[in-house]
């Protein structure tokens, strides 16, 4: 509720975090609402919680602006080896991606794959916007 609270006051991109976990991406009014990216600096232990989420593997998100207008979100895969973020390759990014898109179906986001990349439509896209989950 707070996320829709701030675009509806004008905030473009809400971007949350403190899970240590990844969470969906809800679009609302053509705005990205990342709930939680999961960990880029990590210096502790490894971890996988019940649902089977890893503390290591975590995401970019990569907001694309066309004349202006929020456009889309690739998500780019990373994982945590040795306390650095690197770019995740194989299972771990193809995991990373398939969590983001399950996670975010709850909000009625629209994924796209296509050539091993998952992007978000925002704004433009017929499909991006306000989808009433939630109300």
């Amino acid at each position: 509720r707070f996320g829709r609270f701030l675009v509806d006051r004008g905030v473009d991109v809400v971007h949350g975090h403190s899970a240590h976990v990844l969470q969906g991406v809800e679009v609302y009014d053509g705005s990205p609402l990342i709930y939680d990216a999961g960990d880029f600096v990590d210096d502790y232990v490894d971890y996988i919680d019940r649902q089977g989420v890893h503390n290591k593997r975590s995401a970019l998100f990569e907001l694309t602006v066309r004349d202006g207008d929020l456009h889309e979100i690739e998500v780019v895969p990373v994982h945590i080896v040795d306390e650095a973020a690197t770019l995740a390759e194989g299972e771990v990014a193809t995991w990373v991606r398939d969590t983001i898109a399950e996670r975010s179906q709850p909000y009625g986001t629209p994924v796209e794959r296509e050539d091993g990349r998952l992007t978000i439509p925002l704004g433009d896209s017929e499909t991006a916007g306000n989808n009433g989950v939630g109300e």
